[in-house]
């Protein structure tokens, strides 16, 4: 139930709120034009930004566990364990760093790159879990696999439309399809006997 709560309601709400810059939320959002960083760029939003990526990170990082934890005999996941380890350690680290490019450069690359490295190491997790477990029960992991793939274009597109820039638009989708996905293989999981 509590991870249900988080899921499908404390996350999402905490990841609107970053998107808008703070609570309450502002009533025009940069949906194409700005991004985590840029919304975060005042004190109040870069602290609500480094909550949120600690909370989201060890959110993402304890659904995962509890996964391979229940297929753990059958996935074979080690590896997967400590790329979660090290993409919540990128997310986190990426927060830390300021984005202030006109100030320090260094640091916004820095903060950019570790945070598409971080983004890109999920992804690799979340595309590793599902296809282990695609290949172990194909008629129960058709529909994530199925999701994963098409999120991929719904992704692109989004990209597309931000004239190639990550933008809040798409850090939002790729928070909640990631949670929603995690959450679905989580549910599906814990209902198969033959996994556990």
């Amino acid at each position: 139930m509590t991870i249900l709560f988080i899921s499908c309601f404390l996350l999402p709400l905490f990841t609107l709120a970053v998107a808008a810059g703070g609570w309450p939320f502002v009533t025009v959002w940069p949906l194409f034009s700005g991004n985590f960083s840029v919304t975060a760029s005042d004190p109040a939003g870069r602290l609500l930004l480094i909550a949120w990526a600690v909370f989201a990170g060890i959110f993402f990082r304890f659904l995962i566990r509890r996964i391979i934890g229940q297929a753990a005999s059958l996935l074979a996941a080690k590896r997967e364990l400590v790329l979660t380890d090290c993409a919540v350690l990128l997310l986190c680290t990426a927060v830390l760093l300021p984005y202030c490019p006109q100030e320090n450069y260094l640091s916004a690359a820095l903060h950019v790159v570790f945070a598409l490295c971080a983004s890109v190491l999920y992804f690799l997790i979340l595309l590793s879990l599902d296809l282990k477990l695609y290949f172990l029960s194909p008629a129960r992991f058709a529909g994530p696999m199925a999701a994963l793939f098409y999120s991929i274009f719904a992704a692109a597109a989004l990209f597309i439309l931000s004239d190639f820039l990550i933008s809040t638009a798409l850090e939002i989708f790729v928070v909640l399809f990631s949670d929603l996905l995690l959450l679905t293989l989580f549910k599906k999981v814990c209902a198969d006997p033959s996994l556990s």
